[in-house]
């Protein structure tokens, strides 16, 4: 197949050349190209992510332990250790299946449209247009939706460190419209660096993905230590616990 524009090799030279996983910044790599063509697409979006960064922005939006440590007291609250632990399992596994259906999706139509261009792909077509319509402006609104609450939770966390650090000192007095600046000056960051960084997200994506897995055992383990010494010396006496874990005098965690 020749080459479709100037100075771009055709899928055939690419492949003979044996650069079939090599990734060219304008137009992906050689299975880019074939999906590409296979769709009738013409690639118009810069391909400049490789699997590792890829795998580094997956990190990022699940948050996993993350999440779960900034939630973690009102979850206790609610549920309980056992609780937590059983829910999150259970949430888990039920993901899995949601996962295995938009891979599916993803392998026969990989588009950037996503959701709303699979919709259009697979529904009926009495109702593809309204459908697809109807999911477009639901992920549009989760996008909103997410950007604001992660920017939210950015801000209160910083607040938070700035409020850790200085109360022995009590250099600092928290205000309710302090965190409200802060929650708009990580949005003001992420908006000027997604508009005139964008070429470094992989370089930052592998980053974050480093931090993620060393993260972990740098925040987990010394939890662990404090939570171990604070139970032996509040918790002297056996506990009664009810099946969650939750007691009056302090957290059981019976799993």
């Amino acid at each position: 197949m020749p080459g479709s524009e100037k100075g771009v090799p055709s899928l055939a030279e690419v492949e003979a050349n044996g650069n079939v996983d090599e990734v060219n910044e304008r137009y992906g790599t050689a299975a880019d190209q074939r999906d590409m063509r296979r769709m009738g697409k013409t690639q118009t979006l810069r391909r400049n992510f490789g699997f590792f960064s890829i795998f580094g922005f997956t990190m990022i939006l699940l948050n996993s332990w993350e999440i779960q440590i900034s939630t973690l007291s009102t979850n206790l609250a609610l549920s309980g250790p056992a609780g937590l632990i059983y829910v999150y399992i259970g949430v888990f596994a039920g993901m899995i299946f949601v996962i295995l259906s938009m891979a599916e999706m993803a392998s026969i139509a990989p588009t950037a449209g996503g959701q709303y261009h699979w919709v259009s792909e697979f529904a009926p077509a009495s109702s593809q247009k309204f459908l697809s319509y109807l999911v477009g402006w639901l992920s549009v609104l989760g996008w909103q939706s997410g950007s604001a609450s992660s920017a939210y939770l950015a801000g209160t966390m910083i607040q938070g460190l700035i409020i850790l650090n200085t109360r022995q000192s009590g250099s600092y007095t928290p205000k309710a419209w302090h965190g409200s600046l802060i929650v708009v000056a990580v949005i003001c960051f992420c908006a000027i660096f997604n508009t005139f960084l964008a070429r470094k997200l992989p370089l930052v994506e592998a980053t974050i993905l480093v931090l993620h897995v060393f993260g972990f055992f740098a925040i987990m383990i010394p939890l662990l230590s404090l939570l171990l010494c604070r139970a032996e010396r509040r918790c002297s006496r056996p506990l009664q616990a009810d099946p969650f874990g939750v007691t009056k005098d302090c957290l059981a965690w019976p799993v």
